[in-house]
């Protein structure tokens, strides 16, 4: 990847210069309404397609995905809206005053569901351990299939929350294994001084088929496994997105030593792919800063680290308290990727059941701004990958795994600069094509800035448009 990111930074940094040039020239030649409003467009384009400037202009707050649509639930299950299974993004909200709020899916007698909501108290609004939310998914008759809940817990301040539920269709089981109407209920829940605005959600539906050839019969015993040491070496460059969407080479990380930065009171997302038989650990450091506030230099919970499985659903957390030391948050689930952990009562080793892209959320405290200032602190992500064999045949699926499988090519690769795996590459393939398409439109425009320009001094300096612009 290095080379094709090395090939596009050039070429925008040659249609910048060639837009600096274009300009200087135009700062002595009469104006040319037309050619001017190219050349700012070029200027914006250029800078738009710019990693820097994307980073620069990265908003704090939450992020939805492209396409998201939006809904309201009802108070009624009569009324709710459909929240289609195919993991179409909504954008929802809740309130305390709202008490259960209803959404209604159709599901089939076939295939595993999870529904997740991520749940985002907004920057600054007051909260407290206790504050939190509630899923629950229930049949048509009001049977329970499923209830989660997630609290701020210590690290009492405004971050994004996750929580997910399950209907599982399982031989020998008689609840919630009908095809039918079923309904999620999403609800607020307080402390003691909870603030009652509203908290935006981020819900989803996914769907597993079934295995090909179904499993075997029992709860088979989990492989031993070992714990992994996190490896070292010269951190590579990954910025983190500001929700589970991402795009690109945003967030993607892999084996290695990663590094970001993140402004007290934020959260991050990166993405880590797995596959069957994969197993991983995650550290996530702090690095050392300068008392620079007004504040204590102790903060408690200063650093939270999370991670979540494709579902969405949170496999295991940590936090940490800061006094400008480097500090380290450890995630160690402790098992490989296996269809039988679900067989597992143990919940954190229960929830690494399948492929795909798993979930590394880091939020900072806002207090840190209050000692250390509010300027960017340096994290480190330090992943560790092993393959543990697997089964001689990995399960297959019946059907589309959807998102529930590894090979979309999304393994991040630091290439020659870094520690980061080699992994697979397909998308990198499609984002190098699509960067090229840019930056060839790039310096198309540039080059018809600069024909139209001469063509316009051919003409004399009467200042007109060329023909048929």
């Amino acid at each position: 990847m290095r080379g094709g990111s090395a090939g596009v930074s050039a070429a925008l940094s040659a249609a910048l210069l060639l837009v600096a040039a274009l300009d200087g020239r135009a700062a002595t030649e009469p104006t040319r309404p037309w050619a001017d409003g190219v050349s700012a467009g070029l200027r914006s384009t250029a800078l738009a397609a710019s990693p820097s400037a994307r980073a620069a202009s990265a908003s704090g707050s939450y992020g939805f995905a492209p396409g998201t649509r939006p809904v309201e639930g009802s108070g009624s299950s009569t009324v709710a809206p459909e929240l289609r299974a195919d993991g179409t993004p909504y954008r929802s909200g809740v309130r305390l005053a709202d008490g259960r709020l209803y959404y209604r899916l159709e599901l089939t007698a076939r295939e595993n569901t999870y529904v997740s909501a991520v749940a985002i108290p907004p920057a600054g609004s007051p909260v407290e351990y206790a504050d939190g939310v509630r899923l629950t998914l229930q049949d048509r008759a009001g049977n329970r299939c499923d209830t989660a809940d997630a609290a701020l817990g210590a690290a009492a301040y405004p971050r994004p929350l996750g929580v997910s539920v399950e209907r599982g269709v399982r031989a020998g089981s008689v609840r919630c294994q009908e095809a039918g109407t079923y309904y999620l209920v999403v609800e607020r829940r307080g402390g003691r001084n909870p603030g009652a605005g509203r908290w935006d959600l981020d819900l989803r539906a996914f769907t597993e088929p079934p295995l090909r050839e179904p499993p075997a019969s029992g709860t088979p015993a989990p492989r031993p496994s070992v714990s992994l040491s996190p490896p070292g070496g010269t951190p590579v460059r990954r910025a983190g997105g500001t929700g589970f969407a991402m795009s690109g080479t945003q967030g993607e990380v892999g084996e290695g030593v990663w590094r970001d930065t993140l402004r007290p009171g934020t959260t991050r997302f990166y993405r880590l792919p797995l596959d069957w038989g994969e197993q991983m650990s995650v550290a996530a450091e702090l690095g050392s800063a300068v008392a620079s506030g007004t504040g204590r230099p102790f903060v408690s919970s200063a650093l939270t680290v999370s991670l979540s499985n494709p579902a969405r659903t949170q496999i295991v957390s940590d936090g940490v308290t800061y006094t400008g030391r480097p500090v380290s948050a450890e995630l160690d689930p402790g098992a490989p990727v296996a269809y039988e952990n679900r067989f597992v009562a143990r919940r954190g080793q229960n929830a690494l059941r399948f492929p795909g892209t798993y979930y590394v959320a880091v939020s900072l405290s806002p207090e840190l701004a209050g000692a250390f200032g509010d300027g960017p602190l340096g994290v480190t992500l330090r992943i560790a990958v092993r393959d543990r064999g697997g089964s001689a045949r990995p399960p297959v699926y019946a059907g589309d795994p959807g998102v529930f499988r590894a090979g979309h090519g999304d393994r991040a690769s630091a290439g020659p600069e870094g520690t980061g795996s080699a992994g697979r590459t397909t998308w990198r393939l499609l984002a190098v094509g699509g960067f090229g398409a840019g930056t060839a439109l790039v310096l198309w425009m540039a080059g018809w800035t600069l024909l139209a320009r001469r063509r316009a001094d051919g003409r004399g300096r009467a200042g007109g448009a060329p023909p048929g612009f």
